[in-house]
């Protein structure tokens, strides 16, 4: 389990944030929550995150990040 790998494999997904790891619990922080709107990139993420080892994937938004609204939720 490396935050760094995970966080190199979501970039090739064409996600990108910072991957913290806590335990088996990885927490992307993103300003750009939109990546994940389609299913598919949600689903991507945790396949990538599973095969590296973690358990969760979790989502963070930044302090100064626009609404975590989901276009279309």
């Amino acid at each position: 389990m490396s935050a760094g790998a995970l966080e190199e494999a979501l970039k090739a997904l064409r996600i990108h944030g910072e991957v913290v790891a806590h335990g088996r619990v990885a927490v992307l922080i993103t300003s750009h929550p939109e990546q994940l709107v389609e299913p598919s990139a949600r689903e991507s993420a945790l396949l990538a995150a599973g095969a590296l080892g973690f358990r969760t994937l979790a989502v963070e938004l930044p302090g100064d990040a626009p609404s975590a609204h989901f276009p279309g939720a």
